[in-house]
């Protein structure tokens, strides 16, 4: 519930930068890697390359690992001559660097030599050596003022990283600097608040030669600035996480219009120092507040099994998490929310997830992205008053009551279907697994309690067999729109108390959806913003959902996971007719027990699957024509 408030501090920091001289400059789009001399010195065959890297073009890439082959690289990219002789003043090399996957991290060495042979650059100055960050672009500057009348070269080497995976670099750039520029790059402010005051937070850049030591920074409605020194340590080309020391007062409704500035003394560009932005509106019916986390994966995704784990051993300890899995380039990807869901905050590659659209990081980083929405107010409350099956149609309302006083106008209510164990046989079913036999390790604890380390299953994961299934799978979004449909929230003024409702309606696919493993999500977002700021989850219910037919019946199978023998418990209120069968995840029928009359009462079977393989199994009890399925694992 907080937005990037970025316009005037980006675009007061564009016109700052058009002033510098710039010296050097590469970002790999328009030329790929061309301009520069690759060099394989491990002879492998494997060298740095340009690819594209969505959203952020193209970048130079060099790997590790590709296609289950490892590799132990010793690749060097080395820049043409930059003519530095006629520059003076604070002269500084930028450039990006990333990490494919925190759990394999490579390393880079980069040089800066007069020679511009490999040998000249491993004997010349070390710029920057080890594992750049996973959790986005980590911006690396150095000190080019050593060179300058000269011409020099820039060597990055990528080494000393056996069979780990992809390393990136971007963005090369070498420019004169001012001594002192501070920018104020960011300011985040609550779109709704509560409570008597509200944090003023943000990021500022240190775009000048001199550290930053100390800033002073200041907040004013008007009334008059509220400053404070903030000490610190920004370098050339790093950022810093500020909070006010003394919070914004809160009386009234809000909104309140706020200017924000950082200040050094000796800057030389007071244009990009200032922005402007808004602390909506006060909350004063408190909800609770459920944190929406989409994954963007694929069965084609070798690294992708972190974020499966990371959906279920979050989902299984936070009980207000809402776990969606959308899916790209595999059976079960749906097109628009695939392409829709390329917006979400900070995406660079797979396996991602978002929290609530609003904090985007890898995968395996999913329980830091949920920790930081958890605690945020939510304006609204979100409830799904029903989701019911009938026939070909399932309709789903959602009742919304709002906390607070705002302008509709810019909100809709969503619904996303999400279905468990979806299985499947054939080209890309199988689940690409990077872990297998690997050094890190992949717990996953599944929600029924079954526990499995990727690093012990094979490099191709059979998940109908293994898991019985992929769970928390985008099957449908309502609209085909993830911003939600129009008119579900009412335009307008809305009062604190108002309660409004929708209902949306889906053509159901009895081939391929299955209601008792269906739940819907539905979700309160802004379509300006994409941020959601609530979220609720509830089970399909229907004349074919036989987990809520059965509710007065309980059904249990042990132990499970089994070594072929079984006992199915089956607690009756009342004397019913029963039959079972099992099949496996293909279908195929592997026991029987005729209809048999049971008595009122907890009844024990023994079943008996020791000439069976291991696998999933799926354990069908029908007790007076309403049929329940279980899960069966075995592991002999």
């Amino acid at each position: 519930m907080k937005k990037s408030l970025l316009t005037l501090g980006l675009t007061a920091f564009a016109m700052g930068a058009s002033a510098q001289t710039v010296y050097f400059e590469e970002n790999f789009d328009a030329n790929g890697i061309s301009n520069w001399t690759n060099i394989d010195a491990d002879g492998d065959t494997k060298m740095w390359e340009a690819a594209n890297v969505n959203p952020s073009g193209k970048a130079a890439i060099s790997r590790s690992w590709q296609s289950q082959v490892a590799y132990d690289p010793d690749n060097w990219l080395i820049s043409s001559g930059i003519d530095l002789t006629s520059a003076s003043g604070n002269v500084f090399l930028t450039f990006d660097a990333l990490n494919a996957d925190p759990n394999f991290p490579d390393n880079i060495t980069v040089y800066a030599a007069t020679g511009s042979t490999a040998a000249d650059l491993a004997a010349g100055t070390v710029i920057y050596t080890g594992e750049p960050t996973s959790s986005g672009w980590q911006t690396i500057s150095y000190d080019m003022s050593a060179f300058v009348g000269q011409t020099v070269y820039l060597g990055f080497r990528h080494h000393n990283s056996y069979d780990n995976y992809i390393v990136l670099i971007d963005n090369v750039t070498i420019k004169q600097i001012p001594s002192d520029d501070i920018v104020l790059t960011s300011v985040t402010l609550p779109d709704f608040a509560s409570g008597t005051s509200a944090a003023i937070e943000g990021v500022v850049t240190n775009n000048g030669a001199n550290t930053i030591t100390s800033f002073d920074l200041s907040y004013d409605d008007g009334s008059g600035p509220v400053t404070a020194t903030i000490t610190a340590n920004i370098p050339y080309g790093s950022t810093y996480n500020f909070t006010h020391p003394t919070n914004f007062p809160l009386s009234g409704n809000g909104p309140y219009a706020l200017d924000v500035c950082a200040t050094v003394t000796g800057d030389v560009d007071n244009t990009n120092d200032c922005a402007s932005g808004v602390i909506g509106e006060i909350v004063n019916t408190t909800f609770d507040k459920y944190v929406m986390v989409e994954e963007k994966t694929g069965t084609w995704c070798q690294f992708c099994p972190s974020g499966s784990a990371a959906m279920d051993n979050v989902g299984n300890v936070e009980s207000k998490f809402i776990g969606i899995a959308i899916h790209n380039n595999d059976p079960m990807a749906i097109a628009s929310y695939d392409a829709q869901s390329a917006d979400l905050p900070d995406f660079s590659g797979y396996p991602y997830a978002a929290a609530d659209r609003a904090v985007g990081a890898h995968a395996a980083n999913m329980q830091a992205s949920f920790n930081a929405r958890k605690n945020l107010v939510a304006p609204v409350s979100v409830n799904i008053t029903s989701a019911d099956l009938v026939g070909n149609t399932l309709t789903v309302t959602v009742e919304t009551t709002s906390g607070a006083n705002f302008d509709g106008s810019n909100f809709n209510l969503g619904v996303v279907l999400v279905q468990d164990n979806v299985r499947g046989s054939g080209s890309g079913w199988n689940q690409v697994n990077a872990f297998s036999g690997g050094g890190s390790a992949v717990p996953h604890t599944t929600p029924e309690g079954d526990q499995y380390n990727w690093q012990n299953l094979p490099s191709q994961v059979d998940v109908s067999t293994v898991f019985g299934g992929y769970d928390h799978v985008a099957e449908a979004i309502a609209n085909d729109n993830w911003n939600g449909v129009s008119g579900s929230v009412p335009a307008g003024q809305i009062n604190n108390g108002d309660v409004f409702s929708h209902t949306f309606t889906f053509n159901y696919n009895h081939a391929e959806w299955f209601p008792g493993d269906m739940h819907a999500v539905a979700y309160f977002v802004n379509t300006t913003t994409n941020e959601i700021y609530n979220a609720y989850e509830t089970s399909i219910t229907g004349a074919a959902s036989v987990e809520n037919a059965v509710v007065n019946n309980n059904i249990k199978v042990y132990p499970n996971p089994t070594n072929g023998i079984s006992n199915l418990a089956i607690e009756l209120d009342n004397n019913s007719n029963v039959s079972v069968n099992i099949t496996d995840v293909l279908g195929n029928v592997v026991y029987t027990k005729d209809a048999s009359d049971l008595a009122t009462g907890t009844n024990v079977l023994p079943i008996d699957l020791t000439t069976q393989a291991n696998g999933m199994y799926f354990v069908n009890v029908t007790v007076d024509g309403v049929t329940s399925t279980l899960k069966l694992n075995m592991a002999k």
